[in-house]
Formats: C-alpha cells, structure tokens, sequence
C-alpha cells in the first residue's frame, strides 16, 4: 500500500520527467521540422520552378514535383516505345514485351 509520502514523491518525479520530456518532445520537433524543410529545399532545386525570388510553398513544391515526375514517366515512356519500334500507336509487341520486362 502506496503512503501519502510516496504519492508526493511520484508527483514530484512526474513533474520533472514531464519538463524535461516536454523539452525532449520540443527538441525533437525542432528536429523534425528542420529536416522536413531541409528535404524541401533540395527538392525544389531538383525540379523546375518559376520562382522570380519567391519562396514557393510546400503544397506547390509537392504539386510540382508530382507533374514533373509524371512529365519524366511521359518522356521515359516515349523513349521505350521509340526503341521498342513503336510508330504512331503500333508497337512490336515481341520487342516491346521483351524491352518492359527489364
């Protein structure tokens, strides 16, 4: 059976765990959050960006970064099918099968 003396004991520790793991929380969102916008701004010298020394949003980094990859998957396609031997929507589908499966 727990005293009145333990229960003032175990409050006075909870409190002092509770600062320091408020600013151990606090550290590591700091952290957290330097290397998310870290991870932002080499992402965004990656990609093509009409900036004129605006700084462009994370929504619009991200959204960016979407079509030009969707733009890279077009080219990449293209080039497949150009040395698949496709033509104007006909593709050797023997050349073609055999290019995709690596």
């Amino acid at each position: 059976m727990k005293s009145h003396l333990d229960e003032i004991w175990k409050n006075e520790n909870e409190l002092e765990r509770g600062e320091e793991g408020v600013a151990k929380r606090n550290a590591r969102e700091r952290r957290r959050v330097e290397a998310v916008n870290y991870a932002f701004t080499r992402l965004r010298r990656l990609i093509p960006l009409e900036t004129r020394g605006k700084r462009v949003s994370k929504v619009k980094t991200l959204q960016k970064a979407i079509e030009y990859i969707a733009e890279l998957q077009h080219l990449l396609q293209l080039e497949m099918e150009t040395e698949a031997g496709c033509h104007e929507g006909y593709c050797d589908k023997y050349y073609f099968n055999r290019y995709n499966a690596g």
